[in-house]
């Protein structure tokens, strides 16, 4: 899937430090979306942003923001999963 591809491509630029609040930007507006939050890399996604959010190397506050955002959209998905199992 082309969008498992592009999760994974923007981590790699925010570990990297690079673009990271356009990196971050676009995580987060792609794991908004139901369908992504949905699949297997964005499951993934979580340990490479909460390592993000601790690194102190990571310099952009919006960065750190739109990363929590996006941690937060999935722990959502999550939340509504059990909720649904109960």
């Amino acid at each position: 899937m082309a969008e498992s591809g592009a999760v994974e491509a923007l981590l790699d630029l925010l570990r990297s430090h690079q673009c990271e609040e356009t990196a971050a930007r676009l995580i987060e507006a792609l794991l908004n979306n139901v369908r992504i939050r949905e699949a297997k890399a964005a499951k993934n996604a979580i340990a490479p942003l909460s390592m993000y959010l601790l690194d102190p190397q990571t310099q952009s506050q919006q960065g750190r923001l739109l990363a929590a955002l996006a941690l937060g959209d999935l722990f959502q998905n999550e939340g509504l999963a059990r909720s649904t199992d109960a």
